[in-house]
């Protein structure tokens, strides 16, 4: 068993989710376009505390044995009724096919 909890990201989270963030926009392949406001952690930080503030950010997060692993987040515009997604994120340690399976079978099992 993986023991993965997901709960809603507080504050507090932010800091980790940031540097999360930071390191998946390096790489093409994992990068996303609506949290590309900051090349480093601190900015990225920056600016999901702003958008807390106003209640305009939202995010869920995944724990392993109290290590973020993943994170996906929504920035919200309540006038419209729109969000724009952020992420998903995955840690790179959770892209890893375990020793003798493969990718596809360790989604199945989370």
């Amino acid at each position: 068993m993986n023991n993965i909890s997901v709960r809603q990201a507080h504050r507090k989270d932010f800091e980790i989710i940031s540097i999360l963030i930071a390191d998946q926009n390096k790489h093409p392949e994992t990068h996303c376009i609506h949290s590309d406001t900051s090349q480093d952690p601190q900015g990225i930080q920056r600016e999901l505390l702003c958008l807390d503030s106003s209640s305009e950010i939202c995010f869920a997060a995944a724990f392993q044995a109290d290590q973020l692993v993943g994170a996906l987040g929504s920035e919200l515009d309540q006038e419209l009724g729109r969000g724009w997604a952020r992420g998903p994120f995955v840690a790179a340690s959770q892209l890893l096919p375990p020793k003798g399976g493969s990718l596809e079978m360790r989604l199945k099992v989370a």
